[in-house]
């Protein structure tokens, strides 16, 4: 059983950046006749609020409760939003789901030449960015740091994509704080944003893009939820000191040998990955302090000994062996499985290999 916030099947969120047209059969990871064939329930528009390890039950927005003998939490990320206000407004989005998508193109088609604002300066702005500026009036990116991407791939990159973008006609407002989001037609509508400094930027249009925070709240009771809003896997994707629960996506943090990441120690190999499984022993670390190699993100120059991702950052997009896990990110929010047959088809649906994390968008 496959069970999800979405309204749709799962679907590629990555691409929901990339286009200002969204047909949802070409969005569609599998098809349904695939989910029918495979013998996988699927519960639409539903989502986890409670987890018992205990009963191995779980308890769905619905009411519904489900019992399932192996369990995979495939919840990824949820939007920032530091705006509450603006949520209800018809012209701003949190580009994440299909929904997001379909209130953006519902948008578009009632302005077609809109000025188009976006808050933030990373892959989901930078993207949208690119998109609309071939079709839009004005496309201003709004961003806090010193340039485009700095805190992900540093400012000269940073720099370069910037002046790629202004070439192409996208506008820059950084080392900017957005303020609040004026309103139009009784609040119905954002008419432009104020700054920190007191400029306004008027907007038809504008996509959020300020970050992600784990998906985790609905399980902070029945699992061991870290600071960043991770939790803990071993080597074989398996929850650390849990039975029979498995993770995968924007929010797990899991021993990688051979491959190190950001270098911040946070995380201390537990010691059950210190046994042997499968006849040959789990790689531990040969550092002294027993930190093991903690991955939930960005790769970087690998030294010798590695952890988690910054304490300043949550995690982001998994890669290496566990590229597979951004299909379950885009797709199943939770899946629930009833019996042994059912975890095989439905682990394959929302955990089948996907292809390598998209580069940045091509003019």
């Amino acid at each position: 059983m496959l069970v999800s916030k979405e309204s749709v099947l799962p679907i590629d969120r990555i691409k929901l950046s990339k286009s200002t047209k969204f047909e949802v059969d070409k969005l569609l990871l599998r098809s349904p006749k695939y989910f029918d064939e495979a013998a996988i329930q699927v519960k639409l528009g539903t989502s986890a609020t409670h987890l018992d390890t205990a009963s191995q039950n779980i308890t769905l927005s619905s009411g519904e409760k489900l019992h399932y003998d192996k369990l995979l939490i495939a919840t990824g990320a949820d939007p920032r939003n530091f705006w509450p206000n603006s949520a209800a407004m018809n012209n701003v989005v949190v580009l994440r789901g299909f929904d997001d998508a379909a209130k953006l193109e519902a948008a578009v088609a009632a302005n077609p030449k809109p000025r188009i604002v976006t808050v933030g300066s990373s892959f989901i702005a930078m993207e949208a960015a690119a998109t609309f500026v071939k079709t839009a009036e004005s496309v201003v990116v709004i961003g806090m740091e010193k340039v485009p991407f700095e805190r992900v791939l540093g400012e000269k990159i940073g720099a370069a994509m910037q002046k790629l973008h202004e070439e192409k006609g996208v506008q820059f407002k950084m080392n900017a704080v957005v303020d609040t989001f004026e309103t139009a037609d009784g609040g119905a509508s954002c008419s432009g944003l104020k700054l920190k400094t007191g400029e306004f930027i008027p907007a038809d249009i504008v996509i959020i893009g300020a970050g992600v925070v784990p998906a985790t709240a609905a399980f902070k009771t029945a699992l061991n939820i870290e600071k960043d809003g991770s939790i803990v896997a071993d080597e074989y994707l398996a929850v650390v000191g849990q039975q029979n629960i498995y993770i995968a996506g924007n929010f797990v943090s899991f021993p990688l040998p051979f491959a190190c990441f950001n270098s911040y120690p946070q995380a201390t190999l537990p010691a059950s990955l210190t046994r042997t499984t499968r006849d040959r022993p789990i790689p531990t670390t040969s550092s002294a302090s027993s930190t093991g190699a903690w991955h939930n993100s960005r790769a970087v120059s690998p030294p010798t000994t590695c952890s988690m991702a910054s304490k300043s950052s949550p995690p982001c997009r998994t890669s290496g062996p566990t590229s597979m896990a951004r299909a379950s990110d885009t797709a199943a929010t939770l899946s629930a499985t009833m019996t042994s047959s059912s975890m095989a088809t439905s682990t394959r649906s929302s955990l089948s290999p996907s292809s390598p994390v998209t580069s940045p968008k091509k003019y």
